[in-house]
């Protein structure tokens, strides 16, 4: 299961903990400050172009940010 949030304050570091000790994680997906917490419907386009894109990626231990091609 893939993990899909707006904590990007701890929830890069324990993921990186995680793959960092062996243990891994099955993947994260994080929303940029740019996109608001009530935006569901930006929430959901960035999720369906993503799932479109990555259908054949590898997610274990991968960390993404939404919108893509930012910073």
């Amino acid at each position: 299961m893939i993990l899909v949030g707006f904590d990007r304050a701890s929830i890069p570091m324990h993921a990186g903990t995680l793959t960092r000790e062996g243990v891994g994680h099955a993947g994260v997906i994080l929303f940029r400050r740019s996109i608001s917490t009530i935006a569901y419907g930006r929430q959901a386009r960035l999720l369906v172009d993503l799932i479109e894109e990555a259908k054949n990626w590898d997610w274990e231990d991968r960390i993404e940010y939404l919108p893509r091609g930012i910073g």
